[in-house]
């Protein structure tokens, strides 16, 4: 896991795209309750994660806090804490999946 501190390391992060660089490996963000978060949905809830940051350290601090950024890489059963619960796609899970057939 990468560390997120600050509003600028979210920033890149989410500019980079949800891929990582080399590999192409799946991403996803780590809130600060270690609930995962599907890059997609961290586009979408941006400006709340950007005020969580930025809150932390006052009484403001909430749910939406990053901790962090990592791969994905065989957990078949991730899926994101958001409301639509989508699987965050792993690096190797879906070869030991199709295995299992």
């Amino acid at each position: 896991m990468v560390k997120i501190e600050t509003r600028e390391d979210f920033d890149r992060y989410l500019s980079a795209g949800p891929w990582a660089w080399p590999g192409g490996y799946p991403l996803f963000f780590l809130m600060s309750d270690l609930e995962a978060l599907s890059f997609e949905a961290a586009v979408e809830n941006a400006d709340r994660i950007r005020e969580a940051i930025d809150a932390k350290d006052t009484d403001r601090w909430n749910d939406w806090n990053v901790i962090g950024i990592d791969v994905n890489w065989d957990h078949p059963l991730l899926f994101c804490c958001h409301k639509t619960r989508q699987r965050i796609p792993s690096a190797y899970a879906e070869d030991i999946e199709e295995d299992a057939r």
